[in-house]
C-alpha cells in the first residue's frame, strides 16, 4: 500500500514547532551564560552555543539547526560582545568569531 503524503501545512507547522524548541534551547543557554557570566570570573565563549546547535540539529534537523545557529549568533552580539544589548560588534576579531559560528 502506497504512504499517504502528509499535508503541507501539518509538516510546515511541526517545522515551526522544532523552530520554537531550537530557540528555546538557545534561551536556556544564554539565561545560563548571563548567569555564569555576572556571578563568576568565567568569561563569554560563543562556542557554547554550539551545544544547542547540535543538540537542535540532531534531534529536529537542518532547518532547526540552522535557526538555532543564527539565535546563538544574535544572542551572543546582543548579550556579551560590546556595545552591550545592540547587535552592532565593535570589535573585528568578535565579529570575525560570530561569522565564523555561523559558517561552522
Amino acid at each position: 500500500m502506497p504512504s499517504v503524503p502528509r499535508p503541507v501545512f501539518k509538516m510546515l507547522l511541526e517545522e515551526a514547532r522544532n523552530v520554537l524548541l531550537a530557540l528555546a534551547l538557545v534561551a536556556a543557554v544564554t539565561i545560563v551564560m548571563l548567569a555564569l557570566v555576572r556571578w563568576s570570573s568565567l568569561r563569554h565563549d560563543s562556542v557554547v552555543y554550539v551545544m544547542p546547535v547540535i543538540v537542535a540539529a540532531i534531534r529536529w534537523g537542518i532547518v532547526a539547526g540552522i535557526a538555532s545557529a543564527i539565535g546563538g549568533v544574535a544572542a551572543s552580539a546582543f548579550f556579551f560582545f560590546p556595545p552591550l544589548f545592540d547587535f552592532h560588534v565593535s570589535n573585528p576579531d568578535q565579529a570575525l568569531d560570530l561569522v565564523l559560528f555561523i559558517f561552522v
